[in-house]
Parts: C-alpha cells; structure tokens; sequence
C-alpha cells in the first residue's frame, strides 16, 4: 500500500505541474489557430526535450511530420507511461488516464484530433490541406496515414472490455477509426472533408470494413460511447449508413468506368455503354453525391484520354497513389499503349510518386511490383520518364547513393537489360546514370549488361560529358536520395 500511494503521490504531483504548464496551453493554442508550423517546430524542440529529457534526434521526414499530427503530445503520454514506471499495474496507469482526462483538456489527444473536435472549422481545413496537397501526396505516397490511426485512449478501451457489445472494439486500434470520430462528436460533415483529403478508403471493400466498424460502434450501449468520446452527439448509425452508400457510390462509378471502356469495342453490341462525354458527365455526378473514388476509375480516364476527368477526379481527393487490386501502383500497371506524356504529368502534378522507397523494388527478381519509373524504363518509354522528370512535386532520383563512394543505377540496368537504348541514352545524358554505377541485386557494374552497339552509344555519350562536366553543376546525384528526407512543411 506504501508503494501504492507513493505512485499516486508524485502522479498527482506530474499532473498538477502539467496542468499548470503554459508551453502545453500554448501548444493547443496553436492547434486550435491552425498554427501547425508553430506546433510541429515545438514538438521538435521544447516539446520533445520536456518530455524525454534530450534532444530529438534529426531527420525523420514525412513520415515523423504524420505521427507528430496523428499522435499525442509528448508529455501526455509520458504523464501515464514512463512517468508511472515500469512495475505500475494496468490499473493505476487506466486510473492515472482517467483522472489526466479529467484534468487536463484534451489530454492524450492527437492535434488531428483536436482540430477534428474543435467548434471552429478553420483549424480543421488547414490541417487536412497538410495531408492533400500535390506535395503531401508525392511525400506520403500509397500508404494512408488515417486506415490505422486511431483515438481511443486505455480508460475507454477497458470500459469497452466490459461491456459485451463493445469488447470486439476494445483492442481495435485504428481500422478508419478516427473516420468514424466525426459521427461520434456530432461533426459529421468532416468526415466528407476527410474523404476529399484522401483519408478514407479508396474501394468498395475498404466501405464495407468501414461501414462494419461503424455498425459495431452502434451497439454499445449510447451511455457508455457517450462516456468514452466525451460527446452527447454520437451517431455510429450514421456513420454506418453513410460508409455503405459510399460503398454503393463506388459500384456505380466502377460500373460507369466499365461501360465507357466498352463504348466503341467489338463485341460490345447489346451491351450499356457510356461515350466519353457521358461518362464524364456521370463520374461527376456521383463523386458530387459523394463518391470516394477507385484505381478502376482513374484507369479508364487515364486510358480513355479523358484528362480533364482525370484532374478533376484528382481534384475531388483520388489518389495519384493508389494501388491496384495486385498492390502495385495503378500508374505503372496501367497499358503503356494508352498512355500519353500528357496523361503522366496530370498524374505527377496531382502528387503521383514515380519512385517506390528504397529497397521496395528488384526488377531482376519481381518484375511485377515496379514503381511507374522503371515500369517506363523497362518499356523504354522516355516520354513518359520525361514527363515524371518534369512535373513530380518532390525529387525524383534516378541514382542511388550507397555510401563509400558507390551508386546505383537500376533504371540504367534495367533499360540496358531490355534493350531499351533511347532510354539508357537518355539516362547517362540527363540523369546521372553511368555504366560504372552497379546494379543493387549483384552489386556488378552495370557496363557488363551492355553489349554492341548500346554499349558502344554510351561510352560516347559519357565521354562527351567528362570533356565537357562543369564541376560546378548541380547533378542529380546532389538531390536527396529519398524523399522522406524531406520535412514536408506544407
């Protein structure tokens, strides 16, 4: 019992210093005001050193900027953590929560959270415009930071645990739970703002788990969810209704996208089909009613030459991203038949990233994951690399820095390997790519991939350049070599 009211002595002492903490008021302030620079350069300095006790260390990039938006404050969550010790039973920390909840506005809460929850629409607006700008989109590439982002903190997940309806939702930690959190805070419309960020499912089976989560949110007991999101506005019925007439939506457009591919086919006598200016019209017509929108739909636009669809389906939250059924990336497993240099940069300009993060990609092994570059290396498509070159909204590299003064070229070896020698040109022309450079499965020099003729159009090419280098050009090689590198203040 000593040891026990020891604990809970020095809690009470933490909480009394945080709730009295102005940095931490200050830190929702800015929340509140939309002020996300002024948050995450805090979170970065003062705000991670009070918490931890040493400075953050550098770097981190995208993918830090989205868990410092998605999670708590730093000293929230080491108020009930690491504050308590390692030998604190699960139920002093579940009562330390619950009485920092209490105590603390918006303890444990994620800034996305709080600018979800706040009366003012502002702060919301801008924070979203964080993830689904051309930039955010390029930097975040295929993953959806929101499918597993969840907000239900230790006390609500054990009052769950106790209740029968609700104990399947207890260990639920994400599953387009914070989707779900508008129809439980009485701020439904956000949810359609969500959905036009691009943070909601993008299939009529992503609607459907969705739709599930949000029924099974309706059966616990309307007291209790009350309790637990701190909100007497809470409509999971809603929201469960709302998620299958997205899944419908979604079936119409895919049915639209398949009969305007029809349109004009052999074969295709007897069958419902769509012009191009009637599927534009009717693509339209149901995102305006809501419709989340598919890698299908994107495809037959992309295919079809219907560009300004295209941008205007980006424009209403597609994603430049998505992935096909397969996990590929829709753009490179698209016919390169149907695809023009035009319909690549309404892509790029949407934020489409033509990379895939290092080491995601080995075409010598796995010729079917490609990212859209080397999927147009291997066809030897310059245009199309042109195109990515010229209208990606973050730094496309074509080399890869490997330290100890080696690089690698895979676009080069793949296009040496394919025969594709427009493509191999254009890579040790403009990009950088040189034959000493090795290819990153064998760790060989890629100048033992190239044979007659090809070889001998290279060897020129470099040549011509060392006579010619200007030791002070910027090279692509000085780019960084991931985009993650970036901060991505947006």
């Amino acid at each position: 019992m000593k040891k026990k009211s020891a604990l809970l002595k020095q809690f009470h002492a933490d909480l009394a210093a945080l709730a009295a903490y102005e940095p931490r008021k200050r830190a929702i302030q800015w929340i509140l005001d939309g002020d996300f620079d002024a948050y995450l350069d805090w979170v970065d300095g003062d705000g991670f050193y009070a918490a931890h006790g040493e400075p953050r260390d550098a770097g981190g990039g995208w993918e830090r900027l989205m868990l410092d938006l998605l999670n708590p404050m730093p000293l929230d969550r080491v108020l009930t953590q690491s504050r308590l010790g390692e030998k604190a039973s699960i139920t002093a920390k579940i009562e330390a929560a619950r009485l920092a909840s209490q105590a603390l506005d918006h303890f444990d809460q994620s800034p996305f959270e709080i600018a979800l929850r706040a009366a003012d629409d502002a702060a919301f607006a801008k924070l979203l415009s964080l993830f689904s700008s051309p930039t955010a989109r390029y930097l975040r590439g295929s993953s959806n930071p929101l499918e597993n982002a969840g907000w239900m903190r230790l006390g609500a997940r054990m009052d769950l645990e106790e209740d029968e309806a609700g104990s399947r939702l207890a260990g639920d930690f994400g599953s387009w739970g914070m989707l779900i959190l508008p129809f439980l805070v009485g701020k439904p419309d956000r949810a359609s703002w969500m959905v036009k960020a691009g943070l909601a499912p993008d299939s009529q089976y992503g609607w459907a788990d969705f739709a599930g989560k949000a029924e099974d949110y309706a059966k616990v007991g309307p007291a209790l969810l009350s309790k637990i999101v701190g909100s007497d506005d809470c409509d999971p019925a809603k929201a469960a209704a709302w998620g299958w007439e997205r899944m419908e939506l979604v079936q119409k457009l895919e049915e639209a996208a398949g009969q305007a591919e029809l349109h004009g086919k052999a074969g295709a006598e007897g069958e419902a089909t769509l012009s191009g200016e009637e599927f534009d019209r009717v693509a339209l017509e149901l995102v305006e009613q809501g419709s989340p929108i598919d890698y299908y739909t994107l495809a037959a636009a992309t295919e079809l030459g219907r560009l300004d669809l295209l941008s205007k389906l980006f424009e209403a939250g597609a994603d430049p991203n998505i992935l096909y059924k397969s996990g590929e990336r829709m753009l490179a497993r698209m016919d390169d038949k149907s695809l023009t240099p035009e319909a690549v940069a309404v892509w790029m300009k949407a934020g489409a990233r033509p990379t895939l993060d290092q080491g995601c990609e080995n075409p010598f092994i796995d010729g079917w994951s490609l990212s859209p570059l080397m999927s147009f290396a291997w066809k030897g498509r310059v245009d199309l690399l042109k195109a990515c070159a010229e209208h990606a909204q973050g730094p496309v590299c074509f080399t890869q820095d490997l330290g100890g003064g080696r690089v690698a070229s895979d676009l080069l070896a793949v296009a040496i390997d394919k025969g594709r020698e427009d493509a191999a040109a254009w890579l040790v022309e403009e990009k950088g790519c040189r034959l000493d450079h090795i290819e990153t499965q064998n760790g060989k020099p890629i100048r033992g991939l190239a044979k007659g003729q090809m070889l001998d159009r290279l060897v020129a090419i470099e040549e011509r350049l060392a006579l010619t280098a200007d030791p002070l050009t910027t090279t692509d090689k000085d780019l960084p070599r991931d985009p993650g590198e970036q901060r991505g203040r947006l």
